[in-house]
């Protein structure tokens, strides 16, 4: 009997300190903490949790500048390159990253298409923390290339060739921290903080994403640590990964010149696939303008893991607002309205599951096999118009075509956006 009562007393005074301990960080900042019975709890500022925050710069190799240089080969005839093509065409990144990738066994050196420097790279010399490592394999997909080394693992690669040459960081593969996860990728310019948050408030809430994957493609309307501090603390975000991705995104034209020339974002795709998402519970493409929505109120990550095809893909269309919101800029809760036509068309996104039936497959903007790939007819792909910096166009004007109200639209941008 006095034994039990000096364990009860034991108990009681162990179970004092500990929530003495957690009141204590949560004054003064953020801590794993492991609770009596078992389950771990991330202790925050003010109780609340936060994400895990992957802040990466890139290994990259670039040609030599100056006069006389060998540079890429470009796409297409002269004739269809716009004024712009060249300023904006990636002339001499070799090698965006390089990084391990476990389930391969291999190091990877992802780049633009290697086209006329393939034979540069195969002549190189590859050392890897001073041991010579071979090329185990060069694989050309659409509109980026591999060049997988025979190692699985190493710190410091050094490549020379007389053309070229330099040290690569070998980067750590990040798909144990984001297994199991529900998460989304896209590649940004300058957004506006405020709809980067929206749209991720957006995909948690109502679908229950968990992780993203950022490319920052060398914003400078604000400081690349106030993107740092926002992501951290999205509410229901687990783990997210900002990639520092400072290299020309590519020509804008509207022609397959242009088209085919866009390494960057294809690049960016396949190392969300290889170094992130690999082991991921499900995967969003969508970009900050884009919203899935479920007539029937799906998630759109449970419906990627329900298919027996692992891939759910969705019809688009262009939404708009009449008016700049009170911020004098338009937010995704101020569009309402959508074409009486259908006109302009948007184009179509997808969801799956990466390791699923559709594993090893290319991650394409628009589709996985082709652009007949069956759609869902639950879910739509909501464009916001006015969600733009309008790099590309401008997006800013109400467009003179007839609009008509979306019920849906404005019922599902009140549900998640919504006062507290």
């Amino acid at each position: 009997m006095r034994a039990f009562l000096y364990l009860r007393k034991l108990w009681a005074v162990s179970a004092c300190l500990y929530y003495f301990v957690v009141g204590l960080v949560s004054l003064q900042g953020s801590i794993a903490l492991w609770h009596p019975c078992g389950i771990c709890a991330l202790i925050g500022s003010g109780g609340a949790m936060t994400a895990d925050v992957f802040d990466l710069e890139f290994s990259s190799l670039r040609l030599p500048a100056g006069p006389g240089k060998q540079r890429r080969d470009r796409f297409g005839k002269s004739e269809h390159h716009d004024p712009d093509y060249d300023a904006r065409y990636d002339t001499d990144t070799l090698i965006y990253d390089c990084f391990e990738d476990h389930k391969a066994g291999e190091i990877v050196l992802l780049g633009p298409p290697f086209m006329n420097f393939e034979p540069w790279l195969a002549e190189a010399s590859y050392v890897l923390d001073g041991r010579a490592v071979a090329v185990k394999e060069v694989r050309h997909l659409s509109r980026c290339s591999i060049l997988a080394l025979d190692a699985a693992e190493g710190r410091e690669l050094s490549v020379t060739h007389r053309h070229f040459g330099g040290r690569l960081t070998v980067g750590r593969s990040y798909v144990d921290a984001f297994a199991g996860l529900n998460g989304i990728y896209t590649i940004s310019l300058d957004n506006r903080l405020e709809w980067i948050r929206d749209w991720l408030h957006y995909y948690v809430s109502v679908h229950g994403l968990e992780a993203v994957v950022l490319t920052d493609n060398g914003s400078t309307t604000y400081d690349p640590r106030d993107l740092h501090k926002l992501l951290k603390g999205v509410a229901g975000l687990r783990r997210a990964a900002i990639l520092r991705g400072r290299f020309p995104f590519g020509p804008t034209a509207e022609n397959r010149s242009a088209y085919n020339s866009l390494f960057l974002q294809r690049s960016m795709a396949e190392m969300g696939r290889l170094r992130f998402f690999a082991r991921a519970r499900a995967v969003v493409n969508a970009d900050i303008d884009e919203f899935f929505h479920s007539y029937r109120g799906r998630s759109i990550f449970d419906a990627a893991v329900a298919s027996e095809t692992g891939y759910v893909r969705a019809d688009a269309e262009w939404v708009y607002a009449l008016a700049p919101g009170p911020d004098g800029f338009a937010r995704h809760a101020e569009h309402s309205h959508v074409s009486a036509t259908g006109r302009p068309k948007a184009n179509r996104k997808w969801a799956l599951v990466p390791d699923g039936p559709q594993a090893g497959k290319q991650w394409m903007t628009h589709f996985l096999d082709n652009r007949h790939d069956p759609v869902d007819r639950d879910f739509r792909l909501w464009h916001f118009r006015q969600v733009s910096t309008g790099w590309k166009f401008d997006r800013q004007a109400v467009p003179a075509e007839a609009l008509v109200e979306s019920p849906d639209l404005i019922e599902a941008m009140a549900r998640a956006f919504r006062s507290p």
